[in-house]
């Protein structure tokens, strides 16, 4: 199964093109940064519903 933000991605790049997508990607990135070093914390990705799942079984 595919992760949420290659989900995300793709519809990005079907509604923007590639430099659309691009952009907003980067975007994306940067407000992540952004809110990192205002905060001083380290990023942690979350686990998708798929992949708790699996780790059940």
């Amino acid at each position: 199964s595919e992760h949420p933000d290659d989900r995300r991605l793709q519809r990005w790049l079907q509604r923007l093109g590639r430099k659309g997508a691009a952009v907003r990607l980067a975007n994306r990135n940067l407000r992540i940064a952004w809110v990192l070093l205002r905060s001083e914390q380290t990023y942690q990705r979350k686990p998708n519903a798929c992949q708790e799942i699996e780790m059940s079984h």
